[in-house]
């Protein structure tokens, strides 16, 4: 048995409560999280990850960015999707799966404001999986009202002290190794499903976490695929040198950032675009369709999902560093 970890920041933190997890157990843990992203990167990241096998651990951490993305535009209910596409396929494969929950510090007095928190905990229940809300644990153990301020370092983030890190890692490690979530009548998707369209082929990305074969502007697909399903957006690999693309689907013509405003930080971020939350919908994808994505050369204002930059001159611009890993498609019925 292996111990995959998906999650956000909080969960890639040099003295973070994943390495006092991973100090405190026998399995080996390979940390697959990834700062800034929402759910939809964790079911991304059960699908191109190859290593992750029957009989394996998910741990999942993400309420606290999903929290931060429904506040900047992401559906709710779309992240329930993906939650649930994410507990259905643990149940397809034979994969065990729990949930570390983290609370925001601009919902920590409101904890009951938070809809997606309350809804993704009903969600674990309805599938028989266990989650560990840090805040409400640590308020019990601590005999607390709320979940004291200082032990946020910013918004978004837990200080790294060994008493609460401990305490997260404690907490996590009494649920594992988890559970096979239930296999059950679906909640929130229906009879729909998703999946990732490739485009060609010009390289494969690696790094600690992930290998992804990506391709570059311009690139071109044509694919062939049953009435119903849209774009929910593009999988990214974004660069401050990132540069901006056109993507275009019959009618829909888009332009886009894939400039990351991360400061320091001169490498590739893994990035999903929602079209949902730039557009409000997403893009309809008749069958037999075409799809082209090609740079853009000239300074502008772009369309840009969280963390990117929407302004580019030409620096920004000259660069094209930013990569294609995929389209994610839903059908829903």
């Amino acid at each position: 048995m292996a111990i995959h970890l998906v999650g956000g920041s909080n969960s890639r933190m040099k003295e973070g409560w994943s390495r006092y997890l991973a100090d405190i157990l026998d399995e080996p843990m390979h940390n697959r999280s990834i700062g800034a992203t929402s759910s939809i990167m964790g079911a991304v990241l059960l699908d191109v990850l190859d290593d992750i096998k029957s009989g394996d651990t998910l741990i999942w951490e993400y309420a606290l960015n999903d929290s931060g993305h429904v506040r900047r535009g992401y559906p709710c209910e779309t992240l329930l999707r993906f939650i649930e596409y994410t507990l259905r396929e643990c149940a397809r494969r034979g994969i065990r799966f729990t949930a570390a929950i983290f609370t925001p510090k601009f919902h920590n007095k409101t904890p009951d404001a938070i809809t997606l928190r309350t809804r993704a905990l009903a969600l674990f229940a309805s599938y028989g999986v266990d989650a560990f809300d840090v805040n409400e644990s640590y308020c019990t153990r601590n005999n607390l009202q709320e979940f004291p301020d200082e032990l946020y370092s910013n918004p978004l983030h837990y200080v790294e002290n060994d008493d609460l890190m401990g305490f997260i890692a404690q907490g996590v490690a009494a649920l594992l190794p988890g559970k096979v979530p239930t296999d059950l009548e679906p909640i929130h998707v229906g009879s729909g499903e998703y999946r990732i369209e490739r485009f060609q082929k010009d390289e494969v990305f690696k790094n600690s976490i992930i290998s992804l074969p990506v391709a570059k502007a311009p690139t071109h697909m044509a694919f062939t695929h049953a009435e119903g399903w849209n774009v929910l957006g593009l999988l990214v690999l974004t660069h401050p040198r990132g540069g901006a693309i056109e993507f275009t689907c019959g009618d829909s013509r888009l332009e886009l950032s894939l400039t990351h405003a991360a400061k320091k930080f001169d490498k590739h971020l893994l990035k999903f675009i929602s079209f949902e939350r730039l557009l409000g919908a997403p893009v309809a994808c008749a069958p037999n369709a075409s799809v082209t994505i090609t740079p853009i050369t000239k300074p502008g204002t772009f369309l840009s999902e969280i963390g990117l930059r929407s302004d580019l001159g030409l620096p920004a611009l000259d660069a094209h560093n930013g990569l294609i890993a995929g389209m994610i498609l839903e059908r829903r019925d």
